[in-house]
């Protein structure tokens, strides 16, 4: 098993990084990390002994964002790596790979469904399955074939609502384990070895409640 770095794109919270803080604390729990920490956004004053590169934010565009975040930090990654993400928390040991949720949806009742509704007809249009890879877990990745979707994604009219997981999962024929997503839109956290928060919650605190190196 060899042990990876872990790429996180982030935005400024009014909040200091709550959430971003107790996500990297929860690290201690991927079994297959190396504890190389490189964050692409902007920063909080908190940040130690991590990677950083600063990137502009494009405002009104999150995917398109994450996207050019992620894209620009590929020049110093390896070739293979993590990403995660600022509301992800691992709560206990785990080795991080590939998962998926199901089929993407064929229609939508909320904005962030239509953009998989997109991702959808874009893989089918390709000619390829149509898995939904959009789980709020951290994901193994392959630098160069993540390059590859990325400019496949940014070369299409749909650019800004294009799901780059799923893009990836299903044009490489990644497979995966089947994961039951575990986002919690209240201050109670749910139960599961990768779980995410929609807000700062003190339950985190509880939760993991040591510094990790990555905070002064």
């Amino acid at each position: 098993m060899n042990d990876l770095p872990i790429l996180i794109t982030y935005i400024k919270t009014g909040d200091g990084g709550q959430e971003l803080k107790y996500s990297l604390r929860s690290l201690t729990n991927v079994s297959n990390f190396n504890k190389s920490v490189t964050i692409v956004g902007e920063k909080e004053p908190w940040f130690k002994n991590l990677n950083f590169i600063a990137v502009s934010r494009k405002y009104g565009y999150p995917y398109a964002d994450q996207h050019i975040k992620i894209k620009q930090a590929l020049e110093y990654m390896p070739e293979t790596f993590i990403i995660g993400q600022d509301d992800i928390y691992v709560t206990e040991p785990t080795i991080i790979d590939s998962y998926y949720i199901g089929a993407l949806p064929t229609d939508a009742r909320t904005p962030h469904q239509r953009t998989k509704v997109i991702t959808r007809d874009k893989l089918l249009s390709l000619g390829l399955s149509t898995l939904d890879y959009e789980s709020h877990t951290l994901m193994k990745v392959d630098r160069d074939k993540l390059r590859e979707t990325l400019d496949i994604i940014q070369a299409d009219k749909n650019r800004h609502h294009l799901q780059f997981r799923s893009i990836y999962g299903n044009m490489f024929s990644i497979g995966g384990e089947y994961f039951e997503d575990r986002k919690t839109r209240t201050k109670e956290l749910p139960k599961g070895e990768i779980i995410s928060t929609n807000f700062y919650t003190e339950e985190l605190d509880k939760l993991f409640p040591e510094k990790s190196r990555y905070e002064i």
